[in-house]
């Protein structure tokens, strides 16, 4: 008598069983690909941040090459990449410089204003 209520459910904890599998399951893998999207995500932060930390030091490198003597175009070599510039427009006031960063597999292209001195 103690166990009429145990049989009159037989087959259901099968069926339970296997739903809690699956949301387990539908659970992990959201987490796992969440973890990938920020994994991607802060790769693809750190490079910008490098392609941006080059372009500041070039930035500054160009302002004392064009200090002692302005040169039409040049490589600057770094240790996480290169940059190269340009010379785009020289007014009285100022240098238009096109600059090319490359860090690995990636590039960053702008152009700045170098005010004369």
């Amino acid at each position: 008598m103690k166990y009429r209520y145990i049989k009159a459910e037989k087959g259901a904890i099968l069926p339970i069983s296997l739903f809690l599998l699956f949301l387990f399951s539908l659970v992990t893998v959201h987490a796992a690909t969440k973890y990938e999207i920020e994994k991607q995500s802060f790769h693809h932060i750190e490079e910008t941040y490098t392609l941006e930390i080059l372009l500041l030091m070039a930035y500054r490198d160009v302002e004392e090459i064009y200090a002692d003597s302005p040169d039409e175009n040049g490589q600057i070599q770094y240790e996480n990449g290169f940059v190269n510039y340009n010379l785009i427009e020289e007014t009285e006031s100022y240098y238009n410089i096109y600059f090319q960063c490359y860090s690995g597999n990636n590039e960053l292209f702008t152009t700045l204003k170098l005010p004369k001195q």
